[in-house]
């Protein structure tokens, strides 16, 4: 690994989401692995967010850096204040216990305005991660009243910021990317880096091994195995529940064997949907599964659904669920025009875009007549193919490019 040279003090929000332990706590511990020590400053709304000491020292330890916590108000001024004061107090703690290294300011939110003062600092870099536009996602479902509309720009003014200040942009999608260079002008293009919503190889890859083994215990033998990863609550209503379980009914329709694997921390929504469908229950599995666990039960499967609605807060996005179901090499069902991957697994041949029931039912006849989905060379091939563009590890070089 070699001696640490770059130190990073990273800007986030709170902790209880899946996002925070697939993404955050994760990209932290690879980088980890390559020199790159992170403190982790978590910004939170209110106290009851706050995690005690033994959770703290836990991802201290994961992730072999430092980890610290803030509550901010309602009031947006002090907020910005409070934060930009507690990144200058935490950065000047990184840079006189280290003082011939370079210190990377990473923001996974807006940037304070007042992180301008930052400029003036010696040997720092600040990075703007976005992880979508926030203009885009705020009229999703949202009513454009003149209220609304208000709020909006000033949305708007806060991203044009966040990008102004920033040293480099991440964007995780090259769709985002052209978003930003429509909205804010081509002479930002520079600060773009993409970096899509990658998942660790060392903990998703396909294994034959694996997969029999499961399906073994589970007595799973010819039968067809469909898998959903995530959410189903009403807070996510992209995730569009109702269109997916239409298509598991036409499914069970067409192949009443088949398996319908849910990875989900909402349990009872999960078994509310499959009983308004009438799917019995010897044809579903409903687990919650850490994502360290989560492997073997993705190699289990044998296609995987990634189901948006076609709006912009999905046109730009990176969904890190596909890159944990392409990294298992599953057949991936997705819909059109979300981010970059609906036009990957056309091109890749990885799975096939959703347009409607009967569409895709006469796909996964066709899929299944060509044997792809459960042949193992084919699988392995795709799997090791789509580390290259979906792995955190195929990433460091670029990433230590831009902290350099």
């Amino acid at each position: 690994m070699g001696n640490i040279n770059i130190l990073r003090l990273y800007v986030i929000g709170g902790y209880n989401n899946t996002v925070f332990y697939s993404q955050i706590l994760e990209w932290t511990y690879v980088l980890s692995q390559f020199g790159i020590e992170t403190t982790c400053l978590s910004i939170l709304p209110d106290k009851s967010k706050l995690i005690d000491i033994k959770k703290q020292e836990e991802i201290k330890s994961y992730i072999n850096g430092d980890f610290h916590q803030i509550v901010i108000g309602r009031t947006p001024f002090l907020n910005q204040v409070k934060i930009t004061k507690n990144v200058i107090h935490y950065y000047k703690r990184l840079h006189s216990k280290n003082e011939g290294n370079k210190i990377i300011i990473q923001f996974r939110r807006q940037i304070p305005i007042f992180i301008i003062i930052l400029k003036l600092f010696p040997k720092i870099k600040i990075i703007y991660e976005s992880r979508g536009s926030a203009t885009a996602e705020y009229w999703y479902k949202r009513k454009k009243t003149y209220k609304n509309k208000i709020r909006f720009y000033l949305i708007k003014i806060r991203e044009y910021i966040s990008i102004k200040i920033s040293d480099n942009v991440i964007c995780v999608s090259n769709k985002q990317k052209e978003y930003y260079k429509k909205t804010y002008g081509s002479y930002l293009s520079k600060k773009y880096i993409v970096i899509p919503g990658a998942a660790n190889r060392d903990v998703f890859f396909y294994s034959n091994q694996i997969r029999n083994g499961l399906r073994e215990e589970y007595n799973i033998q010819n039968n067809v195995v469909y898998l959903y990863s995530g959410t189903l609550s009403l807070e996510y209503k992209w995730h569009i529940p109702d269109v997916l379980f239409s298509v598991i009914k036409e499914i069970y329709n067409y192949d009443n064997s088949s398996i319908f694997l849910f990875l989900t921390p909402d349990i009872d929504i999960a078994k509310y949907y499959f009983n308004s469908v009438n799917i019995p229950y010897r044809n579903y599995i409903i687990k919650y599964i850490d994502i360290k666990n989560m492997n073997p039960y993705l190699n289990m499967a044998d296609y995987a659904f990634l189901l948006r609605e076609d709006e912009p807060i999905n046109n730009q996005a990176s969904p890190t669920k596909f890159a944990e179901y392409a990294l298992t090499g599953l057949r991936i069902i997705i819909s059109e025009n979300v981010g970059d991957y609906t036009e990957y697994v056309k091109k890749e041949n990885i799975g096939f875009v959703y347009n409607n029931n009967r569409e895709l039912i006469q796909q996964i006849k066709e899929d299944r007549e060509l044997g792809l989905y459960n042949d193992s060379n084919v699988r392995e091939k795709n799997a090791q193919k789509n580390q290259d563009y979906l792995s955190m590890q195929s990433y460091i070089s670029d990433i230590i490019k831009i902290y350099s």
